[in-house]
């Protein structure tokens, strides 16, 4: 920290000077005060610059004369008072420069040395805002020049991008200062520390720069700006200076062509990423290593093309770059998403051929992957021997494979193993706990579940707090609420006061069975607390009531509680839904009232619901003013939503509204399924409304929509049917030709008097 100095009243004889330091911006409560063991006269000018250095706290009685520039606070009442008595003035008052320069002995003078000049430079920088005066005054002191090494050395002492570049723009306009080549690869170097858009810009222009001032340019400079583009996600520029860096004669380094190539497969640019692979491949750029292959190879894993990933693995040892602990992991990952264990097992062998010291990643992999074929053991087996050559530490061991062991199903394996593990003075994770406790309660080893929580409170390994709520959630989610009213009663035999968790807990379980009374009791009793119940709880209750049918009591307890804050979407979807089964229409559309008023969106399934239940009412208009508010907010209809319209048109023979859908539904380019629209056709045709059927049928050839099976069944149904007449479907259904249903009604009564063919006889296939 620089500290810039005047001199004071003498304090003690003439030998003493007394001197105030200032640091960062002129600031009289932040001062230090230091004395100095001669007069300021007699000092060479580097000497003060000893001064910027901060001393150690010193001795706090009877200050004596220490040895020459060693500094301590003056904390003697008299000095103290001495001081406030003096006018003291910064370095920033000019008449002090003077006085300055005034005393020095030009022909003993001395320039200080570079490294305090630096570290008095960029302390000024940093700690002041107005330090371009600064630094002129301090070179002028120091009778010292700025230099470009001297340049180099303070843009990377500074830390923040801009301020150095403002320092670089300073040194531009400094008399006397030229940039060189090193100077510009330093602010280079500092620009693109961060991942900041304007950084990588102005660092591209300065290399630009650079060039055309005929300075010596280096790949790194490349590398440089390169890596900053790909950093800041613009991938198009780093590409463009790769080509430019080419055409320059230079190679990129392996850490920006492996930093741009993993960029480009996680983008949409993959046909680019594996472009500059091939390049690399072929030697027309010379950056090919380990990291590279494994990035090929984690793309292919990614997309399941495993094959593609071996011959990769197989090419790197052809091109001598011996895989690593990744290219393994990778590799490993791969195999064990498709279930390829022989294969994991081939690759495992090969990385202990190569003495490649798997790491904790590798052994979850490998653990999840027995137990998943059913062969814990072989696990268990596997992790004792990592363990006994020191490859992964024993408590690691045993968290993995019990973890694996639960969440596969194996659950007395676990508990073996995590008996084993507390016994031998492994702490266990709470999580890891609480996961082995809950499997146990759901397989119906509540037993040996309470023999664990019995053991972990005698090692005093996890709170007892967090032991009785772990079991208490696994007795809940299986059912047991009369063993959850034993655990409770534990609780307050042990004076444990059950928190926030445990009541919650305790809620979720009645909420799951469906226990309306003992619900509503329980969140009075949270609420009397002054906590809030939890939330997830009580949906889940409704939701449970309205499945089961139990709608006034589903109702009951939504405007019990605080729905503005607990009701979520997913409970209105389902209310909404079930309300929909009851054909209570009125308790429907005051929930989506609600849900409006909340900013809940209704999505196209609860407007799907609601329009098929107007439907189903012949509520025609409430079901169309539902639909275009739907398309109002952009939600876009699906087949059902209008085949539910177009079936409740054409049940109350509005067919003009049905053929305007249609029309909508060929300006919207909705590709709409025909065979949802065939049971309203085949019923008009059943109801004997044969000029309706008709024009839906010439309305569905304009529409491009060929109607199926089914309607040209019950279409002919109402005359004679003819095998020519198939043939003209068939022709028509094939070529998408607009055919009048007249002329297929002329071709019935041609062939009216003809034998009707069996329909099992017909090809209906196009």
């Amino acid at each position: 920290m620089v500290y810039v100095c005047r001199r004071g009243v003498g304090l003690q004889k003439s030998r003493t000077a007394f001197y105030r330091f200032y640091f960062g911006k002129e600031n009289q409560q932040n001062s230090q005060h230091f004395v100095g063991s001669r007069n300021y006269e007699q000092l060479d000018p580097h000497k003060i610059f000893r001064f910027c250095c901060k001393s150690q706290k010193p001795a706090l009685e009877n200050p004596k004369t220490v040895s020459e520039f060693e500094h301590f606070r003056m904390l003697n009442p008299r000095t103290v008072l001495a001081y406030q008595t003096s006018r003291m003035v910064s370095l920033q008052k000019p008449r002090f420069f003077s006085s300055l320069l005034e005393h020095q002995n030009k022909k003993n003078q001395r320039t200080v040395s570079i490294n305090v000049l630096v570290r008095s430079m960029v302390s000024i920088i940093q700690k002041t805002d107005q330090w371009d005066s600064l630094l002129n005054r301090l070179c002028d002191v120091s009778s010292s020049q700025i230099t470009p090494p001297i340049a180099v050395q303070v843009l990377k002492r500074i830390k923040k991008p801009n301020l150095a570049f403002k320092f670089f723009e300073w040194l531009e306009h400094h008399d006397g200062f030229n940039h060189d080549s090193l100077s510009y690869s330093a602010i280079l170097k500092v620009l693109t520390k961060d991942s900041h858009p304007s950084h990588a810009c102005i660092a591209e222009g300065l290399l630009h720069k650079k060039i055309s001032l005929g300075f010596e340019v280096t790949p790194s400079d490349y590398d440089l700006v390169l890596q900053q583009w790909v950093r800041v996600g613009k991938t198009e520029k780093a590409l463009e200076l790769l080509n430019e860096m080419k055409s320059h004669g230079f190679m990129p380094g392996y850490s920006a062509c492996n930093l741009l190539l993993g960029r480009l497969f996680k983008s949409k640019h993959k046909n680019l990423g594996h472009e500059l692979f091939y390049q690399m491949l072929d030697g027309k750029i010379d950056a090919l290593d380990t990291q590279t292959f494994n990035i090929v190879m984690k793309t292919a894993c990614v997309g399941r093309r495993m094959e593609e990933a071996l011959e990769l693995f197989g090419t790197m040892k052809q091109r001598d770059c011996i895989p690593d602990l990744d290219s393994f992991n990778i590799l490993i990952k791969g195999f064990s998403e498709k279930g390829d264990s022989e294969m994991i097992c081939t690759l495992f062998k090969q990385m202990l051929d190569l003495k490649v010291k798997p790491d904790s990643y590798t052994m979850n992999l490998l653990i999840k992957e027995l137990c998943k074929q059913g062969r814990p053991e072989r696990g268990n087996d596997l992790f004792n021997h990592m363990r006994k050559v020191g490859w992964i530490d024993r408590k690691f061991v045993y968290t993995q494979l019990v973890d694996s062991l639960c969440n596969y199903g194996w659950w007395l394996k676990a508990l073996k193993i995590f008996v084993k593990m507390v016994r031998r003075g492994h702490h266990p994770k709470i999580s890891l706990y609480n996961n082995l406790v809950r499997r146990l309660c759901m397989g119906g080893r509540i037993r040996q579940a309470f023999k664990l929580k019995d053991l972990i409170m005698a090692k005093k390994f996890i709170p007892d707090i967090e032991n009785y709520n772990a079991l208490l959630e696994g007795v809940c989610l299986a059912g047991r609420m009369d063993m959850a009213d034993k655990i409770l009663r534990e609780f307050h035999h042990k004076g444990l006061d059950p928190d926030l968790r445990t009541w919650n807990i305790v809620l979720r379980g009645h909420c799951t069975l469906g226990n309306v009374t003992e619900s509503l009791e329980l969140m009075e009793k949270i609420k009397g607390k002054g906590w809030e119940p939890d939330s997830g709880s009580c949906n889940l209750l409704i939701t449970s009531l309205m499945v089961k049918g139990k709608v006034e009591e589903a109702m009951q307890m939504k405007n019990h509680i605080a729905i503005d804050q607990i009701i979520n979407y997913d409970t209105y979807s389902v209310m909404i839904n079930e309300l929909s089964k009851l054909d209570d229409v009125d308790q429907a559309t005051k929930l989506l009232s609600e849900m409006v008023v909340k900013n809940l969106e209704p999505d196209k399934a609860i407007y799907r619901v609601m329009i098929a239940l107007h439907c189903r009412l012949k509520n025609i208009k409430e079901a169309r003013t539902i639909f275009d508010e739907m398309i109002s907010k952009g939600c876009r209809p699906d087949d059902r939503i209008y085949f539910s319209l177009f079936g409740a048109f054409c049940s109350l023979e509005r067919i003009s509204d049905a053929l305007n859908l249609l029309e909508e539904i060929k300006a919207s380019d909705y590709q709409l399924d025909v065979s949802s629209l065939s049971s309203a056709v085949c019923k008009l045709c059943c109801d004997g409304n044969l000029n309706e059927a008709e024009r839906i049928i010439d309305k569905l050839f304009e529409c491009n929509l060929i109607p199926d099976k089914e309607i040209f069944e019950a279409f002919l149904s109402m005359d004679c049917f003819a095998e020519k007449v198939v043939i003209l479907y068939q022709e028509q259904k094939a070529s998408l030709y607009p055919l009048s249903s007249s002329s297929v009604m002329q071709e019935v009564t041609d062939h009216r008097k003809q034998e009707r063919p069996c329909l099992h006889q017909i090809d209906w296939r196009c």
